[in-house]
């Protein structure tokens, strides 16, 4: 029988355990190694401090702590934590002073004991955007020089500030000086990557490239905050939580929904409850032909797909790949409605006004895929993050539609860091529908796990089933955590203007189920979502940020999707009439081996539900209460 620990998150890898330390206005909590949600006088000004180590592939190279101390002290507390990595190249130590008066400063020695290749090493200091988009910063030059400047409100492609050792900010009337010893640093929109913060970062003089380090070099740094302000106190947060499923404003269908298909993931099953979605099916025209790969179009009727194809990076390839491939689907009966084609170089990422790659362009692509599939809608954008799609914008007036994908694992992989990107995605999905400029939005896979690595030669591996950046194979995605983190996506993505949303896989890492008796708790998410298609959103509202809720109009009431995005048990008042399932560590066994589950473990609604950690509710409810006039 799976430990609670496999039936929520896949793994026996317990999660980091976080400590809260409050010394009057200023409060914090410590992790392994990070400081995150740094508050002063109940205002988030930091929203995490961390040294990680990155490999030659962008990868985070794990830590194990060889000694922590804490020393409280009248007026502050001290901690220390000495450390080396697992693989024995680098050691080191941190510590960290904080003061009651507003003040804090960490400090960072590591040591290389073996020569490395390394993409980054150092402090990383993360402000969030809540209450920063758009607002103005401060920022210091090595030569004293004091520039002001503003974070951005939609997202960047390129650096909102470089070249500084400090900077300046407010937010809600809570002021933070952060200050920088050994080092320079630059700053990057990370929203792009689907974390909900910017980022100051030590520079890496051959960015983006590795860098070489040396048996015996040493790496020093020292950060100093300094915190001022006296904001309103805000309100105390609401004892009771209510649902509230309220109508929409405007117009907000559902979109269309999909499961993602490729030629490198064998033993793809699909559950009857979703025989019928959307297929978006990749294929790198570069390789030998995969019939498996379009198995489903034999089928009749086959339902529909939308074609990603990875080319060849010359221009003459190009045409004869997607002239022959067309051909050949044309003959077999199956016929994609929507196509990108993109060259493989374009999988990478290429910085903003920096070289882009010889060969093909993305625009040689399209028009030869436009070419080669005549009745098809012809897209354009990134078969990667939003990332590349922002730094490398399609010509709109070239395509019918744009897309690009997301991964939640980019730079963090801890539970926290996971369900924060939620709060990322509606400003990707706002800024990716302004770059659309009217052009259908239709999003590829929008997983947890990464399923190409634009950042290095390739994906990390994961064989002990950790929590790792940068691989496919993350243990969460066919667990509990991962259904829930699901639903979050859908609810963020309320008034994006998306016509098509990508959330799960037929086999491989973002699969559903691997038979019937196998069904991952995201297969009942999936089948709930798929009931949504279509109809109108409702604006569910739960008064607790920590559940993620999506909801719709369905024949003068709603079904909606509740997702506790937490460690903790939380509870909602619900007055509407109706019935509900609650997916939880306790009943996933059952739902494993029930397509029907969500209907057959229904109960009536009894004026509240209980949400166990990370749980799913399944609601359906006769009525709409406090729906607008």
């Amino acid at each position: 029988m799976d430990s609670e620990l496999e039936t929520i998150f896949g793994t026996l890898e317990a999660p980091e355990t976080l400590a809260t330390i409050a010394l009057g206005a200023l409060s914090f909590q410590t992790g392994e190694a990070s400081v995150r949600r740094i508050v002063w006088h109940g205002v988030e000004v930091v929203r995490a401090i961390d040294y990680p180590i990155r490999d030659e592939s962008w990868g985070t190279i794990q830590t194990r702590t060889l000694h922590s101390r804490a020393t409280p002290g009248p007026r502050g507390v001290r901690q220390e934590r000495g450390f080396h990595t697992e693989d024995g190249a680098f050691s080191g130590r941190f510590e960290l002073i904080a003061e009651a008066a507003g003040a804090m400063t960490l400090s960072l020695r590591l040591e290389v004991r073996r020569d490395a290749k390394l993409c980054r090493a150092g402090f990383t200091a993360l402000h969030p955007i809540d209450g920063l988009a758009g607002r103005t910063m401060t920022i210091r030059r090595p030569d004293g020089e004091c520039i002001e400047s503003e974070f951005p409100a939609t997202i960047s492609p390129a650096q909102p500030a470089v070249d500084f050792v400090g900077v300046r900010y407010q937010i809600r009337g809570a002021a933070v000086t952060v200050d920088i010893e050994g080092d320079v640093f630059d700053m990057e929109d990370q929203r792009n990557w689907s974390d909900a913060s910017y980022k100051s970062y030590v520079r890496t003089a051959s960015f983006p490239e590795p860098y070489a380090v040396r048996s015996g070099d040493v790496i020093h740094q020292r950060l100093t905050l300094a915190f001022e302000g006296e904001p309103a106190i805000a309100a105390a947060p609401a004892e009771r939580h209510v649902l509230r499923l309220e109508q929409a404003p405007a117009r907000d269908p559902f979109p269309e929904l999909a499961l993602a298909a490729d030629a490198a993931w064998s033993n793809g099953f699909v559950p009857p409850g979703l025989a019928s979605l959307r297929r978006t099916v990749r294929l790198d025209l570069r390789l030998p032909p995969n019939p498996a790969a379009l198995d489903f179009a034999a089928t009749s009727p086959h339902p529909p797909f939308d074609l990603e194809l990875v080319v060849s990076d010359d221009p003459g390839e190009i045409e004869d790949g997607l002239s022959a491939f067309g051909q050949s689907l044309n003959r077999a009966g199956a016929r994609p409605d929507h196509v990108i084609a993109l060259p493989a170089a374009y999988l990478k990422s290429w910085q903003p006004g920096g070289p882009l790659p010889k060969g093909a362009t993305p625009l040689d692509a399209i028009r030869a895929a436009r070419a080669a599939f005549p009745a098809a809608k012809i897209g354009g954008g990134a078969l990667t993050n939003f990332t590349e799609f922002n730094r490398r914008r399609p010509d709109v007036k070239e395509v019918d539609y744009v897309t690009h994908g997301s991964s939640a694992i980019v730079h963090a992989a801890d539970d926290e860091s996971v369900f924060v990107t939620l709060e990322a995605l509606p400003d990707i999905f706002c800024s990716g529908s302004q770059i659309a400029a009217g052009r259908p939005y239709r999003l590829g896979l929008i997983s947890i796990g990464m399923r190409e690595n634009p950042y290095g030669p390739s994906l990390a591996p994961n064989p002990d089933r950790v929590r790792r950046t940068m691989c496919a194979w993350d243990p969460r995605t066919q667990r509990l955590f991962g259904a829930s983190w699901l639903v979050g996506v859908a609810a963020a993505s309320r008034r994006a203007g998306l016509s098509l949303l990508t959330l799960a896989s037929i086999g491989g890492p973002f699969a559903v189920a691997q038979g019937l008796s196998a069904l991952a708790p995201s297969y009942h998410v999936m089948v709930w979502l798929a009931r949504m298609r279509g109809r109108q959103r409702l604006d569910p509202a739960t008064g607790d940020s920590r559940i993620h809720a999506v909801a719709v109009e369905r024949n003068g009431g709603a079904i909606a999707l509740l997702a506790n995005g937490s460690s903790t048990s939380r509870m909602l008042e619900c007055l509407l009439p109706g019935r509900v399932a609650v997916l939880d560590a306790g009943s996933a066994a059952a739902a494993s081996r029930d397509c029907d589950w969500t209907r057959n473990a229904a109960d009536k609604l009894e004026g509240s539900i209980t949400l166990p950690p990370y749980a799913v509710a399944f609601v359906d409810a006769a009525a709409i209460e406090g729906a607008a006039a």
